[in-house]
């Protein structure tokens, strides 16, 4: 028998050993050489080269939970009430007490010519006119103007003779007669319109709007509209 190796058989070749210091240079390390399997991995194993990947809705739900928390914290966190510093005091506590008021309204009765009857003569008729209430204030449907107040006054007109017109327009002021129409004043009983005939008469409220003071209030015959008749208020 011949000692020589048979024809097309080589042994592996030597590895040089990598050089002191190299990276990953471990000794008696070689590649593995062509023809050999590669190393298997068990079933259980995993692969330490396969990373692990989140799936993308739990990524998505991830960012918008933290979203949510960042704008929300400020709200949640219950800051501590700032307690007194040393050199502080409590603010006193000052009460103030409403200055008196002038009164909302003077109601008289008696003076001048209030319950004093007053005959007139007019040319439809003859009869009287009575003043029985006036009434001095600031309440209305609205706020008088500066200065000025409301008048109110009660008055009854009765006919004698004949037939007599009346309205809320039969009475004026002598004093001031811009000063007639009183749209604002509050008048529960306004005067009506009508005409009166002989034995008949009719009671209701007028309004004026005008400065405080003595008054003379006017009865006109609806005819002529002149003053038949004349009666004194008192101011408040």
């Amino acid at each position: 028998m011949s000692d020589e190796p048979g024809k097309g058989w080589l042994p592996p070749p030597l590895q040089p050993e990598p050089p002191s210091g190299a990276v990953g240079a471990r000794p008696g390390w070689a590649p593995p050489q062509p023809g050999y399997p590669a190393p298997q991995q068990s079933p259980g194993q995993r692969d330490p080269r396969r990373r692990r990947r989140w799936s993308t809705p739990v990524g998505i739900a991830l960012v918008v939970a933290l979203g949510v928390g960042v704008l929300f914290a400020p709200y949640l966190v219950k800051r501590p009430a700032p307690s007194p510093t040393a050199g502080s005091t409590a603010m006193p506590l000052v009460t103030v007490a409403p200055a008196s008021q002038p009164a909302e309204q003077t109601v008289l009765t008696s003076g001048g010519d209030l319950g004093v009857v007053a005959s007139f003569s007019a040319g439809t008729g003859t009869g009287t006119l009575t003043i029985t209430r006036a009434t001095w204030t600031h309440a209305g449907r609205m706020a008088p103007p500066a200065g000025k107040l409301y008048l109110i006054v009660e008055a009854t007109i009765a006919c004698a003779d004949g037939t007599f017109d009346v309205s809320s327009l039969s009475l004026r002021t002598t004093s001031d007669p811009a000063d007639q129409s009183a749209f604002g004043a509050d008048l529960p009983d306004q005067f009506p319109g009508v005409r009166l005939a002989a034995g008949q008469q009719q009671s209701g409220q007028v309004g004026f709007v005008l400065a405080a003071g003595q008054v003379t209030v006017a009865l006109l015959d609806q005819t002529t509209l002149q003053p038949v008749a004349e009666r004194v208020v008192p101011g408040p």
